[in-house]
């Protein structure tokens, strides 16, 4: 087990290397460094308990998960947000882990004295109620958390299409996977220590800690090989817009996707007169050849609110920032590619001159016009 531990820490030590490499890093790149950390921590607790049963390593082994969830958590909030500030509603997530050293603190050093290795082995195997508590009680809020963190990636998903252009550059799909591999990953852990607990599960306690490393380790993983590809919301669109101080930046631009929700609006004749000064800057500077153009920038040049502006465009029913500007891009490229001056030039480069800003964006648009 041992060689496999040191295979994985290679492994992380790589990663780190590679997300301290990265050019443009923003705040999720060093809260995955410390997801890293946090996990080698978790194999370096395992070899301690393997190598001697104390109240130091205990502690150290059951303390790591109950800070690797709010790591993850606030991750995940740095990646899709375009404001960097975490709203401080989010630090009650380290609650638990501080609950949990006090009552250890006190549990081992006052109240206790594990002095003798069947003692601390005893106290290991089968925990009081109040660390009992402290841990389902834990688990439970995090597949809470986690099922509307979910819920809050997909509206999230449906926000990108309202206010900006291109959104194959942060593509979260990825994070959504993890999301529910570390979701299944923490119901799985509930159910095995509560069948242990009860005796209803034919494993010692240090199996079932093997299960949930190998787990956590390998979705780690994952998230490393993604989390380096992928780049930030911050990091795509420089944050021109990061002026609200909202609680919930997954949830952004709730208002956006209830516009696209609805169907045709009847705009007022000052609403038809704006939409009719959108259209026309839009096609008199040409904006949609920006590549990374989107709502925050177009109302910003209108001189009106992003508010005002995401629902002048929403008014044609299912039509959103990103089918406005695409379309331009669609009717400019098919433009390019009907002119014979432009027969010796691939299709991508004329795409990415129409302000398509990969491959992948330009399939997908044409493969839904």
């Amino acid at each position: 087990m041992n060689y496999v531990y040191a295979a994985c820490s290679g492994l992380i030590f790589i990663f780190i290397l590679l997300i301290l490499r990265r050019e443009r890093k923003s705040n999720a790149d060093f809260l995955l460094i410390g997801i890293n950390i946090l996990i080698g921590c978790f194999m370096l607790a395992d070899v301690f308990i393997q190598w001697k049963l104390t109240s130091e390593t205990i502690i150290f082994q059951n303390g790591i998960p109950l800070l690797l969830f709010p790591t993850f958590v606030w991750y995940l909030l740095q990646f899709t947000q375009n404001n960097k500030e975490i709203h401080r509603s989010w630090y009650l997530l380290f609650f638990p882990a501080l609950i949990f050293l006090v009552l250890s603190v006190i549990d081992h050093y006052v109240l206790c004295n594990y002095d003798n290795q069947q003692l601390i082995a005893d106290h290991f195997n089968t925990p009081t109620i109040w660390y009992q508590i402290i841990f389902k009680g834990s688990q439970l809020l995090f597949i809470g958390i986690l099922i509307w963190l979910l819920s809050a990636l997909n509206k999230f998903d449906e926000s990108l299409k309202a206010s900006y252009s291109a959104i194959e550059t942060v593509n979260l799909r990825w994070l959504k996977h993890f999301t529910w591999i570390y979701l299944s990953t923490i119901i799985i852990t509930f159910i095995l220590f509560l069948s242990q607990n009860l005796g209803l599960l034919p494993l010692e306690i240090n199996q079932v800690f093997g299960i949930v490393y190998g787990t956590l380790v390998c979705s780690v993983f994952y998230l490393n090989y993604q989390g380096i590809q992928h780049y930030t919301l911050s990091q795509v669109y420089p944050s021109k817009e990061n002026k609200s101080t909202g609680s919930d930046a997954v949830a952004v631009e709730k208002q956006n996707v209830n516009n696209n929700s609805n169907n045709t609006l009847l705009l007022n004749e000052e609403e038809k007169a704006l939409e009719t000064e959108i259209i026309s800057l839009i096609e008199k500077e040409n904006l949609y050849l920006e590549p990374t153009i989107n709502l925050e920038d177009l109302a910003a040049r209108i001189g009106k609110s992003r508010h005002q502006v995401s629902k002048i465009i929403n008014a044609k029913e299912d039509r959103s920032f990103s089918d406005l500007i695409n379309g331009y891009r669609v009717k400019h490229l098919q433009k390019m590619l009907e002119d014979p001056k432009n027969s010796r030039f691939t299709i991508l480069y004329l795409g990415l001159e129409s302000g398509f800003n990969s491959k992948a964006s330009l399939n997908r648009i044409f493969k839904n016009t």
